[in-house]
């Protein structure tokens, strides 16, 4: 830094850009005194990416002026000081998609644009614990939340700094502030919220990575013994306890559900999970079966259920629809004890019936 920045005769101006400040800034000879804009500085705002006129012209030279809803909606919402800033990556590319092979349906460009290794750490370390789950969940859920956020901070001081998780999001583009900070009061503290629809998506996808990460590390012997044995009321436990502890995307669809259970079942010594194969009259969406010896084979149908009261009724719905269509026929001449199983998820709680 000193030597490029610093002392080199030829250089008249270097603009260095990054999340994070620069750690070795400091009153000290070597590389000190750079003039800092974050995202919550004033002066500048408006050279980090397009402004809505500016989205607005190049729209229109495209021939493709009707959808700047569409673009307002997935890639507006940043601010950089008093600037309202569009995406300047996803915009390029929602217009060359649209201009190229006519395609209008907005995509997240930005989802694995960099490197994430940093923000699943801070998101691991602080949900874990379950202090920041609830309010994860309330940004995807279209709410804000109130946090201090701290501009001085930088790569050094991130893991013993509390706000290390808010000003990264802040920072890196996933959050925007709904109000510029009070700086008299010295307490930097913000209403925060998701940008734009493209952020909910990259966000949704990075909570899923860090999900996929805690499941195998939970044990789940207890839950196959239990289902091993036909106990549902210990499966139902099992499965509620987890539920409760991961993030949830307020999506209640089957198929969310599916891939839950599906990814605490898969990769258990000495057991195989198969997902949607051939099975009786039908395809069931789980079959869990010993792989070395034929101890013993269970299929699980899963059914989604409209709210808590719906929740019997579907299980029961499951089970036998799991039943009917003999879900688990190519299995019983073979293993010495087979389990069919309906289960019914509502947001984060679950009932569970099994049959034999």
């Amino acid at each position: 830094m000193s030597m490029t920045c610093k002392t080199n005769p030829h250089l008249r101006l270097a603009v260095h850009t990054g999340c994070l400040r620069i750690s070795g800034e400091s009153i000290y000879t070597g590389f000190n005194n750079p003039e800092i804009n974050t995202i919550l500085s004033k002066s500048c705002g408006d050279c980090f990416g397009f402004t809505p006129e500016e989205v607005k012209d190049m729209l229109d030279y495209y021939g493709v002026g009707e959808l700047f809803g569409t673009v307002r909606e997935w890639y507006d919402g940043y601010r950089f000081g008093n600037a309202e800033i569009y995406n300047p990556w996803s915009v390029i590319n929602f217009i060359k998609d649209s201009c190229d092979e006519g395609v209008v349906r907005p995509c997240p460009y930005w989802a694995n644009t960099s490197g994430n290794d940093l923000l699943q750490t801070l998101i691991v370390d602080s949900v874990s614990g379950n202090g920041s789950r609830v309010e994860l969940e309330t940004l995807l859920a279209g709410g804000t939340v109130r946090h201090s956020v701290c501009e001085q901070l930088n790569y050094a001081s991130m893991r013993m700094d509390s706000t290390a998780l808010w000003t990264t999001l802040l920072y890196t583009g996933y959050l925007r502030t709904a109000e510029f900070p009070n700086r008299l009061s010295n307490l930097n503290e913000l209403e925060l919220q998701l940008p734009n629809h493209e952020v909910a998506e990259t966000l949704k996808f990075q909570l899923d990575q860090w999900y996929q990460k805690v499941i195998p590390t939970w044990n789940r012997s207890g839950l196959v013994k239990a289902m091993a044995e036909g106990d549902a009321g210990e499966v139902r436990i099992q499965l509620n306890f987890l539920l409760k502890r991961t993030i949830s995307y307020h999506d209640r669809a089957e198929n969310f559900y599916h891939g839950f259970i599906a990814g605490l079942l898969a990769s258990i010594d000495g057991w195989r999970c198969e997902s949607n194969r051939e099975s009786g009259d039908g395809r069931p969406d789980i079959i869990l079966h010993t792989s070395d010896a034929p101890d013993c084979a269970i299929a699980i149908e899963i059914k989604p259920a409209g709210s808590r009261d719906e929740l019997e009724a579907k299980a029961r719905l499951a089970l036998e629809q799991a039943l009917k269509r003999d879900y688990i026929a190519e299995f019983r001449s073979d293993y010495r004890m087979v389990r069919v199983y309906g289960i019914a998820c509502f947001n984060k709680e679950c009932l569970v019936l099994a049959g034999e």
